[in-house]
């Protein structure tokens, strides 16, 4: 049986009515939904106000469309002077036109539709089709123009709503209506009513409290400015990449030439997006941002040096040894390609071999400046960084700036002492913290599950929370090729959008509902106000405690965990 929204009928709502209902509840197949006194708005032009519409029955049938069905029990009379019907009385009463009412509604639940992107576009318009319903007559043909027999249910067709149907609504191979639009109708036409605090409301009043953590963090940094060559270390969420990107800003405004190095790609363009929008004008040309690999390529190539990254074994030693010997021949060749200021972001991920070459950046190793910000638990690359070989003076940055209390909780709980190792102890969390929402933890027997669990969670997220798609993400620790969330995204009803190299950011004229996706590889060193991290195998090389550490802390706000059963 077909599922019945609102779940039960009103106690007021007449015999005639009731029995139709309950004829097409009956009727339709058990994927249906059938909405009864149905009320929605919808906007009109000019700035009028919203107009508003009643349907009697909307019957929504997958791979069909949607049927709108005006309601006339007990005799009907059409004549010039307009519709009347007859009660079982035998009083008659001025009706306006069934067929009016229905095809005016069935258009306005198309506008309707389109408005709140039930459909994306016109052309995405499920078949939406409508009937007058005369439970207690028969009828043998048009009963006017505009109410052609087709268009008429009568009391031999209510037996018979199978046919009816196939005539009103054929299936189709293609433009039926599918699951997504089924869930999107259902969320318009039938909203929860929440009159909480929406989480978006707690969570700026968290990002106060933390924007001024940071700000402490900086005018501490401030005090080891003198040192030509500094290590700053910091757990998940102590503000590196923030105070990078200033030290790099204030150098840069001083007219010194300024690198900006990293490992990971999509960190090196936002990095320079950001840079680039707040830098003073005079600074801006002598930022240069890239990533390590990048670096070599450009130079190995202005120095003429084959570039030729291999493909198969021999590619991991290119990227690990060949690339770096370029680049270090390249600057024999182009000298005047060296800096004043050397800042590395994300300093862990860096090979030891890799550093007598950002040495050799410098224009002058003497008075050169080299600053390296980095985490040792969150080394998955195989890097290290030498602070005393490099002649650094240390910085331990002491406050969690990014996270709640809870989620950076999680995200060392993840870690665990096998994680930890030899690393950084847990960063504190300054008394003005905020606590945040507590992770939610989801477990998942299959990749159907985690598909519908990733889903509920993006509605969660919007819906009731109200948080906007660009501040969330889905994070997975495999490539987006082999994940199954994102091979299973047409099944998801909010829509995702892959962040990659070359595309870190979305664009929000053309996607402005896409909640952006990413492979935790591709995001580290980044974050988001509220992270779905999914696809957790406790048994993946993917998804070591180093690996899950780095995934939750890139949370600031919210956190949903989705982890695949052990037996899965």
């Amino acid at each position: 049986m077909a599922r019945l929204i609102p779940g039960r009928f009103d106690p007021g709502t007449p015999d005639g009515e009731r029995s139709v209902l309950q004829d097409l509840l009956a009727a339709l197949p058990a994927d249906a939904v059938l909405y009864h006194h149905c009320r929605f708005a919808r906007k009109r032009p000019g700035g009028r106000p919203p107009g508003e519409a009643e349907l009697d029955a909307l019957a929504v049938i997958p791979g069909r469309g949607c049927l709108v069905v005006e309601i006339k029990a007990g005799g009907v009379k059409a004549g010039p002077g307009g519709w009347e019907s007859t009660d079982r009385h035998g009083a008659t009463h001025a009706i306006r036109d069934p067929s009016e009412q229905a095809a005016n509604a069935a258009r306005w639940l198309k506008s309707f539709g389109l408005e709140r992107n039930v459909w994306r576009q016109r052309s995405d318009v499920s078949p939406i089709e409508w009937a007058v319903a005369f439970p207690d007559i028969v009828v043998r043909g048009p009963l006017t123009p505009a109410l052609p027999r087709e268009r008429i249910l009568d009391r031999d067709d209510l037996r018979d709503l199978g046919r009816a149907f196939d005539r009103l609504l054929p299936a189709r191979a293609t433009q039926g209506l599918d699951r997504l639009h089924l869930i999107r109708l259902e969320r318009e036409l039938v909203p929860e009513l929440d009159l909480t605090v929406p989480l978006a409301t707690l969570i700026e009043s968290d990002e106060r409290a933390l924007v001024r953590l940071t700000e402490d963090q900086r005018r501490v940094l401030d005090g080891v400015l003198g040192n030509r060559r500094v290590a700053v270390r910091g757990g998940a969420g102590t503000g590196k990449t923030l105070l990078a990107r200033e030290i790099a800003r204030r150098f840069a405004a001083e007219g010194k030439r300024v690198l900006v190095l990293c490992y990971n790609r999509m960190l090196a363009e936002l990095l320079a997006r950001d840079l680039t929008g707040e830098a003073e004008p005079a600074g801006r040309e002598n930022l240069t941002v890239t990533t390590f690999h990048g670096l070599s390529e450009e130079l190995a190539r202005a120095a003429g040096l084959p570039w030729e990254p291999p493909r198969g074994d021999a590619e991991p030693d290119f990227w690990r040894d060949t690339a770096n010997e370029l680049l270090f021949d390249a600057l024999g060749r182009c000298p005047e390609r060296r800096f004043d200021v050397i800042v590395v972001d994300e300093a862990q991920d860096f090979a030891e071999t890799w550093w007598l070459t950002v040495e050799a950046l410098l224009a002058d190793p003497k008075q050169g400046r080299l600053w390296l910000f980095h985490d040792p638990a969150q080394t998955i690359f195989g890097g290290t960084v030498p602070e005393a070989a490099l002649g650094c003076f240390v910085y331990d940055l002491p406050w969690n700036c990014r996270n709640t209390r809870r989620i950076a909780a999680r995200a060392w709980e993840l870690l665990g002492p096998e994680g930890a190792g030899d690393a950084l102890p847990a960063p504190n969390l300054h008394p003005a913290a905020p606590e945040g929402e507590a992770p939610e933890l989801i477990t998942c027997r299959n990749e159907s599950e985690m598909i519908r669990g990733v889903e509920k969670a993006l509605h969660r997220l919007r819906n009731d929370a109200k948080i906007p798609a660009a501040r969330i993400l889905v994070l997975t620790p495999f490539n987006l090729d082999r994940s199954a969330v994102w091979k299973g995204r047409n099944r998801i009803a909010v829509p995702l959008a892959r962040l990659e190299p070359g595309h870190p950011s979305i664009d929000r004229t053309t996607q402005p509902d896409a909640v952006p996706i990413a492979s935790l590889a591709r995001f580290k060193g980044l974050e988001a106000d509220a992270v779905v991290l999914c696809e957790i195998r406790p048994d993946s090389h993917a998804c070591t405690p180093r690996h899950l550490y780095i995934g939750a802390s890139r949370a600031r706000h919210l956190l949903v965990e989705l982890t695949y059963a052990s037996d899965s």
